[in-house]
């Protein structure tokens, strides 16, 4: 969880500047507090020795003369017996700071004590010479300088934490533009990716900036794209429409030359090979077509009523001569409560997904099996389910979907002949007519099925 909170780029931009604020405010208010410490303990110091300066100023020592300090207050005398030497001649009970050195003024602290020290410069007798010291408890002050201390601590946090939390905001404003190039992006799903023509450019922020030259680079990408999609689209309807017609012209012919008894049956029996091979290039051109319109939208479904039934065995006769190459046996099977078999749809197209699923299922199927087709009806919907076995060697339905989607372009056994459109197409007219293809493996058993309206039940 904090590797992913890390991966935020507000919240690492926000601690990033709270970092970069806590090192230059932090210092700053160091420098700060040094500063403001010094100046106060020479304010204190300065007004200390001018303290001690009046008290030693009305001290004597003979007559003896003292003046009394405050209850926070203590002093002590030292007199000069000979220069540089001094003895102790009066100190405050209890109070007993370190002898002098020296006939100088002079502040420092020692044990908790605050001391200023004076000589009296004044009279020129030896006699009269003393230093006097003055002691005030360096607590006060240490506890003044102990709270300013805490003072700043909290308020470096505190503004660490309004910097962190105003980057946060600002951040979130000013990512604004890359929030929606993200939300725009996102919207492209995998559909709109097989379909570029869907694709919509980003938002730009007309701003000048680098997040306008970002989503305008984004666009140029995006419009490339789609560029050499609708090149790419453009060709594979031309080329599938031009081959159809060469390749008509040739099946007639060899269709004809079938037909003439008067060729030897070895020659016959070649052509009629060339005519079969013409017949898959043919359904192979049909299906690139059918592909191109489907993702140009090019498709108007006429719905009518269709009898599924006879859909369905129209399209077995089509697929006869395979399923006797095979050996495979079709079983029919309908609820006893399924009577009616009409629905809506466009019977060509209906036509053209029944013929793909079932030239599928004869392709994938093992030799001597069997192909169920079965129809049932339920909740005014009539559905079809195609079940065949599988070679154990079959990758597919997993090899044809993808989080829940029938992908172009895939087969399910590579060794089998086909495009991998024929599923895909079937998914796509399935969904115009607002249904959906469902495919599985169970076992060893192969399952397509899809439900359509049953035309009693609409209005």
């Amino acid at each position: 969880m904090p590797r992913m909170l890390w991966k935020n780029i507000r919240l690492r931009m926000a601690m990033l500047s709270g970092c970069c604020f806590l090192l230059v405010f932090g210092f700053s208010l160091l420098w700060f507090y040094k500063s403001f410490k010094r100046d106060v303990s020479n304010l204190l110091n300065g007004s200390l020795l001018a303290q001690a300066r009046i008290m030693a100023s009305r001290t004597q020592l003979s007559p003896a003369l003292i003046p009394l300090p405050t209850d926070d207050q203590a002093i002590a005398i030292w007199y000069s017996v000979q220069p540089d030497s001094f003895s102790l001649w009066y100190h405050t009970p209890g109070f007993l700071p370190p002898s002098p050195l020296r006939m100088t003024d002079t502040c420092f602290t020692w044990n908790h004590w605050q001391l200023a020290y004076v000589s009296n410069t004044h009279t020129d007798s030896d006699t009269e010479r003393f230093i006097f010291a003055l002691g005030i408890p360096d607590a006060p002050i240490a506890k003044l300088f102990q709270q300013w201390k805490w003072k700043l601590y909290m308020l470096t946090w505190w503004s660490f934490l309004a910097v962190f939390a105003l980057a946060y905001f600002f951040t979130h404003v000013l990512l604004h533009p890359i929030r929606n190039i993200i939300h725009a992006t996102q919207h492209m799903n995998q559909t709109a990716l097989t379909q570029p023509s869907k694709i919509q450019p980003v938002p730009v922020s007309h701003t000048n900036d680098e997040m306008e030259q970002l989503a305008s680079t984004i666009n140029q990408l995006l419009q490339q794209i789609k560029t050499a999609w609708e090149n790419e689209q453009a060709f594979f309807a031309a080329a599938s429409h031009e081959l159809r017609t060469p390749l008509a012209i040739m099946q007639m012919q060899m269709q004809a030359m079938v037909n003439n008894k008067t060729l030897e049956t070895t020659f016959q029996t070649l052509l009629s090979q060339q005519l079969h091979e013409l017949g898959r290039m043919q359904r192979l051109i049909d299906n690139f077509l059918m592909a191109s319109r489907l993702k140009n939208e090019a498709i108007q479904l006429h719905h009518t009523i269709v009898d599924l039934h006879e859909l369905l065995s129209d399209q077995l006769i089509r697929l006869q001569p395979l399923i006797k190459e095979k050996n495979l046996f079709v079983h029919w099977q309908m609820d006893e409560y399924t009577s009616n078999v009409q629905v809506i749809a466009d019977q060509q197209f209906m036509g053209h997904v029944l013929y793909n699923l079932l030239e599928n299922s004869v392709k994938y199927a093992p030799e001597h099996s069997t192909i169920e087709v079965h129809l049932s009806e339920d909740q005014h919907q009539l559905f079809v389910v195609i079940r065949n076995a599988t070679e154990p060697t079959s990758g597919y339905p997993s090899a044809l979907t993808e989080e829940g989607e029938i992908k172009p372009f895939i087969r399910g056994d590579a060794s089998k002949p086909g495009t991998g459109l024929g599923l895909w197409i079937c998914a796509q007219i399935l969904s115009l007519h607002r249904s959906h293809l469902q495919v599985s493996l169970q076992g060893n058993q192969f399952i397509a099925s899809f439900a359509l309206p049953l035309a009693a039940h609409l209005p």
